[in-house]
């Protein structure tokens, strides 16, 4: 299960509840902006801040193993 948040006003706060601590040993991710996922962000324009973590995420595909 992977997760995005978009906000849409500037000085937005987001809090995520989690109930364990972050571990990098299972830290994963898969690109915002992947074309095959074809996500239809209401950017109108801007370009979005995405952490440097983040832009070095692979695209879903690269990540499956046959």
């Amino acid at each position: 299960c992977y997760h995005g948040f978009l906000t849409l006003r500037a000085n937005t706060i987001v809090n995520y509840k989690v109930d364990h601590y972050h571990s990098n040993d299972i830290d994963s991710g898969i690109s915002w902006n992947d074309p095959d996922l074809s996500i239809e962000w209401p950017l109108n324009g801007k370009q979005p801040i995405i952490s440097s973590r983040d832009k070095n995420h692979p695209n879903l595909r690269d990540l499956w193993k046959y």
